[in-house]
């Protein structure tokens, strides 16, 4: 029997609207932010249990607490990395790299969980913000990925951890960014070009009729002009998508 919805993993066919909810449901089961703050007692009570340690050992072991309150604090999946990462005896053995490599390891499916939920525009804004630390107060994708939390200022801003920075990086190869580009600088064009051949064709139109010897005169360049409108475009496209822009958030 046909259906208009899809199916899923499990061959079950939904409707639209249930696909969206659970899509919905979905997402905001990625971005569940937990309670922070119980998150952030259990760090403060490590830091009292080394409270009577040597100053040189506690102040080594503070920057490791504020480096794991960074990685592990913005979601509910980081924190319970870090509870479980608190609860090791080895916890002021490890260094800030040991942190962030364990964090990126044991997050990898819930980051690639996160990445689906991105349009290849977010995508693109987050794989330039991580690569440069730059991106155009007037990029449009700001906004939502601020909402979302991906992105935070600490106090430029940056992906919201260190090692979903690393991840992303690893995720936005140059081949693909190359991809992304090309298909938004395809896509601009492809909406402007329907409107944009009509009112040449228009103004063609008038040209051949009233005035002859100027349009005869000005074919050859409005020919060449229009061939080359793609790439005016593309260049266009370089500075108004505010991929990377020199004005890091300000």
């Amino acid at each position: 029997m046909a259906t208009n919805g899809h199916a899923n993993g499990n061959g079950i066919h939904m409707n639209g609207s249930r696909a969206k909810l659970l899509d919905s449901l979905f997402k905001t089961h990625v971005e569940d932010k937990g309670c922070s703050q119980s998150f952030l007692n259990k760090l403060h009570e490590q830091e009292q249990a080394w409270h009577d340690r040597p100053r040189w050992e506690t102040n080594g072991r503070k920057r490791l607490l504020k480096l794991l309150e960074r990685e592990c604090e913005p979601r509910a999946h980081l924190q319970k990395i870090g509870e479980t990462l608190l609860t090791k005896r080895s916890l002021d053995t490890l260094t800030p790299e040991n942190i962030i490599s364990h964090v990126q390891e044991s997050a990898n499916s819930y980051y690639h969980a996160i990445w689906e939920t991105c349009s290849q525009d977010e995508k693109l804004t987050l794989c330039n913000l991580s690569k440069y630390r730059l991106v155009s107060s007037k990029n449009p994708d700001l906004p939502r990925l601020l909402g979302r939390g991906l992105i935070c200022k600490r106090p430029n801003l940056q992906p919201m951890n260190e090692s979903f920075s690393r991840f992303i990086m690893a995720e936005g190869s140059p081949e693909k960014l190359v991809a992304w580009q090309r298909e938004g600088e395809d896509s601009s064009w492809a909406l402007l070009r329907i409107p944009f051949f009509i009112i040449l064709i228009s103004a063609a139109a008038f040209l051949f009729v009233s005035q002859r010897e100027l349009y005869n005169s000005t074919l050859a360049f409005v020919s060449a002009f229009a061939a080359g409108m793609p790439s005016l475009f593309k260049l266009l496209g370089m500075f108004q998508s505010g991929r990377v822009g020199a004005a890091g958030g300000q």
